[in-house]
């Protein structure tokens, strides 16, 4: 089984609605093998709501019994947090948690990526928060993202880079 690229993003909003995430995970080959949009019963603050999404990404890998993963986010903090091991923030007890389910895996590397390298996983959390419903998808793309999905593996395709697992994740930006 070959490494799993897994972007998550995290919804808040200034005009008192609820917060929302959206997680996307792909295959080495770029095909979407399950999708996550959720509906939190709340308003968070922008960098807890990046650390629910990371949460429930590497969750969400967990139970689909993924053993090579990389997550990426836009949120710069918390990925820090997370590779500095730090807990002693108001995130304490959610890079706690993402920290212990991290070493159930074989391999699991978490990275920055650029907002606008993330947009999918964005979707994920507004069509979330728009509906004010919570989606899961295995085996599919979302229908609501599924472009957004496609243009991501034409850009990796003009780059030449679907046939190779390996490459993929030699690539800094994975998809860009």
């Amino acid at each position: 089984m070959g490494v799993f690229k897994i972007n998550v993003d995290g919804a808040t909003s200034d005009q008192g609605r609820n917060s929302s995430i959206g997680v996307i995970i792909r295959d080495c080959n770029g095909q979407v093998v399950a999708a996550f949009s959720k509906y939190l019963l709340g308003r968070f603050a922008a960098e807890q709501v990046e650390a629910l999404a990371m949460e429930q990404g590497i969750l969400l890998a967990q139970e689909l019994r993924l053993s090579r993963v990389i997550l990426e986010s836009d949120a710069l903090a918390v990925i820090q947090a997370i590779n500095d091991n730090s807990t002693g923030s108001d995130l304490g007890h959610l890079l706690q948690g993402i920290q212990l389910v991290r070493e159930t895996f074989e391999s699991c590397t978490f990275k920055y990526l650029n907002r606008d390298l993330n947009v999918v996983a964005h979707e994920l959390a507004q069509l979330a928060r728009r509906n004010e419903t919570s989606c899961m998808w295995k085996g599919v793309t979302p229908p609501a993202v599924s472009m957004l999905a496609q243009m991501d593996l034409l850009s990796l395709n003009v780059f030449g880079l679907a046939s190779c697992c390996i490459c993929l994740f030699c690539t800094p930006f994975w998809f860009y």
